[in-house]
Protein backbone atom coordinates (compact mmCIF):
# COMPACT_ATOMS: atom_id res chain seq x y z
CA UNK A 1 0.00 0.00 0.00
CA UNK A 2 2.72 2.67 1.00
CA UNK A 3 4.58 1.57 -2.57
CA UNK A 4 1.90 3.17 -4.56
CA UNK A 5 1.59 6.13 -2.19
CA UNK A 6 4.97 6.98 -2.71
CA UNK A 7 4.25 6.58 -6.30
CA UNK A 8 1.76 8.73 -6.83
CA UNK A 9 3.04 11.22 -4.33
CA UNK A 10 6.10 12.77 -5.96
CA UNK A 11 8.71 13.62 -3.42
CA UNK A 12 8.70 16.90 -2.03
CA UNK A 13 12.07 18.38 -2.31
CA UNK A 14 13.38 21.15 -0.54
CA UNK A 15 12.13 20.73 2.91
CA UNK A 16 14.20 18.11 4.57
CA UNK A 17 17.39 18.08 7.18
CA UNK A 18 18.78 15.70 5.33
CA UNK A 19 20.01 17.83 2.43
CA UNK A 20 22.33 14.99 0.14
CA UNK A 21 19.76 12.48 0.49
CA UNK A 22 17.13 14.81 -0.68
CA UNK A 23 19.40 16.04 -3.50
CA UNK A 24 20.08 12.53 -4.43
CA UNK A 25 16.32 11.53 -4.87
CA UNK A 26 15.48 14.89 -6.80
CA UNK A 27 16.82 13.22 -10.04
CA UNK A 28 13.82 11.25 -10.70
CA UNK A 29 16.62 8.12 -12.15
CA UNK A 30 17.71 8.20 -8.95
CA UNK A 31 13.78 7.27 -6.79
CA UNK A 32 14.46 3.68 -8.13
CA UNK A 33 16.56 3.08 -5.29
CA UNK A 34 13.74 3.55 -2.87
CA UNK A 35 12.37 0.35 -5.06
CA UNK A 36 14.33 -1.74 -2.47
CA UNK A 37 13.16 -0.02 0.43
CA UNK A 38 9.40 -1.26 -0.39
CA UNK A 39 10.72 -4.86 0.57
CA UNK A 40 10.79 -3.59 4.00
CA UNK A 41 7.47 -1.39 4.47
CA UNK A 42 5.48 -1.53 7.86
CA UNK A 43 2.13 -0.24 8.08
CA UNK A 44 2.65 3.33 8.86
CA UNK A 45 1.94 6.26 6.74
CA UNK A 46 4.89 8.44 6.43
CA UNK A 47 4.03 11.98 5.89
CA UNK A 48 7.42 12.26 3.27
CA UNK A 49 9.69 10.26 1.51
CA UNK A 50 12.58 11.53 3.39
CA UNK A 51 10.75 10.35 6.67
CA UNK A 52 10.12 7.18 5.37
CA UNK A 53 13.85 6.34 3.97
CA UNK A 54 15.11 7.61 7.48
CA UNK A 55 12.39 4.89 9.31
CA UNK A 56 13.22 2.17 7.17
CA UNK A 57 16.75 2.74 7.02
CA UNK A 58 17.43 3.88 10.74
CA UNK A 59 14.36 2.22 12.51
CA UNK A 60 15.18 3.82 15.93
CA UNK A 61 13.92 6.62 14.58
CA UNK A 62 10.89 5.59 14.11
CA UNK A 63 9.44 6.11 17.70
CA UNK A 64 10.17 10.16 17.41
CA UNK A 65 8.80 10.60 13.80
CA UNK A 66 5.61 8.26 15.11
CA UNK A 67 5.53 10.96 18.49
CA UNK A 68 6.22 13.88 16.22
CA UNK A 69 3.15 12.85 14.02
CA UNK A 70 1.11 12.27 17.04
CA UNK A 71 1.74 15.88 18.34
CA UNK A 72 4.09 14.45 21.57
CA UNK A 73 7.12 14.93 20.63
CA UNK A 74 9.56 17.50 18.68
CA UNK A 75 10.77 17.45 15.36
CA UNK A 76 13.78 15.63 14.80
CA UNK A 77 15.86 19.13 13.65
CA UNK A 78 15.16 20.38 17.34
CA UNK A 79 16.62 17.08 18.44
CA UNK A 80 19.77 16.01 16.79
CA UNK A 81 22.73 18.36 16.33
CA UNK A 82 23.99 19.60 13.34
CA UNK A 83 26.78 16.65 13.58
CA UNK A 84 24.77 14.04 14.02
CA UNK A 85 22.43 14.96 10.95
CA UNK A 86 25.41 15.43 8.89
CA UNK A 87 26.37 11.41 9.43
CA UNK A 88 22.61 10.36 9.26
CA UNK A 89 22.47 12.14 6.22
CA UNK A 90 25.96 10.44 5.26
CA UNK A 91 24.38 7.17 6.08
CA UNK A 92 20.89 7.17 3.85
CA UNK A 93 22.78 8.73 1.05
CA UNK A 94 25.01 5.51 0.76
CA UNK A 95 22.35 3.39 1.79
CA UNK A 96 20.13 4.46 -1.28
CA UNK A 97 23.24 5.16 -3.67
CA UNK A 98 24.23 1.65 -3.12
CA UNK A 99 20.21 0.57 -3.73
CA UNK A 100 20.63 2.40 -7.17
CA UNK A 101 23.25 0.84 -8.38
CA UNK A 102 22.00 -2.24 -7.26
CA UNK A 103 18.90 -1.41 -9.53
CA UNK A 104 20.62 -0.55 -12.34
CA UNK A 105 22.58 -3.77 -11.93
CA UNK A 106 19.57 -5.64 -12.22
CA UNK A 107 18.43 -3.79 -15.00
CA UNK A 108 21.62 -4.03 -17.10
CA UNK A 109 23.05 -1.07 -16.71
CA UNK A 110 26.18 -1.73 -14.17
CA UNK A 111 29.18 1.03 -13.58
CA UNK A 112 26.99 3.96 -14.38
CA UNK A 113 27.59 6.50 -11.62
Amino acid sequence: MLALKLQLAPPVFGRSIFTRCEGFLEDTDHQHSLSWLTDVLDETEYHSTMDFVLCTVLPKFRPACIAFYEDEGPQLVKMLSSTRIERIDGILLQVLTNAWRHHDNERGCPGRD
